[in-house]
This record gives C-alpha cells, structure tokens and sequence, in this order.
C-alpha cells in the first residue's frame, strides 16, 4: 500500500508538475543550512549515503539476530535497506525528475525522485522497528529510528537537492518495502518475542 501511494505521488508530479507546497517548504529548510544547526543537518545526509547505511544496517542485522537467536530475523533489516537502495535508481529513471535548481554547494545533476536518502533510511527505521520485541522496547527503540529516519530526509531539504514531494514519496516508498522485506525474508509480521517459542502442534 505504501509503495503505491509513492508511485501515485510520483506519476502526479510527472503528470501534473511541482506541487504547490515544494517551493515554499524547500525554501525555508534551505535557510537553515546558514544557522547553527547547519552543521547537524550535513552530518545527517552524510549518514544516509547507502554504502554507509548499509554498513549500518548490517551491524544492526547481526546484532539483532543474535540478541534475538534469529538469523530469519536478523537478515531483514539489512534485506530490506539493500532493497531500497536497489530498486530506487530504477524508480528515478521511471519519473525522470530533474533536481531542484537552487543555488547549493550541494548542487547535484542526477535524478530527483523518490530520495535515495529517505528510501534507503526509512526502510531501515522501519525494518528494525519491524523486527523488534513488541511492546516497551519497541516504542523505546522505534522513536528514535524513526526520527533518524525523518532527520535524514529533512536534511535533504535542507542541503536543496531534492523537492519535499521527493522526500515524502522516499519515506513511503522505503516503509513500504521494509514491509514487503520483513514479510518476506521474516515469514511474517508477527511478534518476535513469540517466534521461537510456539509449542508445536501435536
């Protein structure tokens, strides 16, 4: 469901141009670039490159599976942040999006939509809340993925190389194929605490 909200909001964009709030809300994040908080927002789009984020996410995968006894469950974080970093260029060619023209050190030529950063950080966030216990250490451990996730694409505002729509449309594309992964490669999305200890039917 989430993969196909994205690819509406692409083909509207394609069909029909900018959406109105892009201008607006790229233009302030932009400005606070030149603040204090400037600097927090660059190490945040550095760490949403996908060599790097998958080097995080195969950390955590290996961690989890171990803490966890589950190599079924470890294997789907990083399974699912691979996959968005994958099928995203594929997803640019589709909607062939130029980048926004403003005037940035950080100024890139390569296709806009969905952001790579958003797809490939919100995939993760989403795996990993995915696959965790349900529960307190769901809700402890999910805040903050999730607001790593958003500050990942938010910086990308605010360095000016991608337009809101493309953020917006990166966040539900990569949640919706951590979904897809965790489903796949997990066998479903159930409660890991009860995973490894079903009695077996007799």
């Amino acid at each position: 469901m989430l993969v196909c909200v994205s690819l509406l909001i692409g083909t509207l964009v394609r069909a029909f141009g900018r959406p109105g709030f892009d201008g607006p809300i790229i233009e302030r994040c932009h400005g606070w670039l030149d603040t204090s908080a400037g600097p927090i927002f660059e190490r945040a789009s550095q760490i949403g490159y996908g060599a790097l984020l998958l080097l995080v996410a195969l950390v955590a995968s290996v961690m989890i599976g171990l803490v966890l006894r589950s190599v079924r469950v470890g294997i789907a974080p990083v399974a699912a942040c691979g996959a968005g970093i994958a099928i995203n260029p594929l997803v640019k060619q589709l909607f062939d999006r130029p980048r926004p023209n403003l005037e940035s050190a950080y100024a890139l030529t390569s296709l806009s939509m969905p952001s790579g950063h958003a797809t490939s950080s919100a995939a993760l966030a989403t795996a990993l809340v995915l696959v965790l216990p349900t529960g307190f250490v769901r809700w402890i451990a999910g805040v903050p993925l999730v607001a790593a996730a958003a500050l990942v694409g938010v910086s990308r505002l605010v360095l000016g190389v991608h337009w809101p729509s493309d953020v917006l449309a990166g966040w539900l594309f990569g949640a919706g194929v951590a979904f897809l992964s965790v489903a796949a490669v997990g066998g479903a999305l159930e409660p890991v605490e009860d995973a490894d200890t079903r009695v077996p039917a007799r």
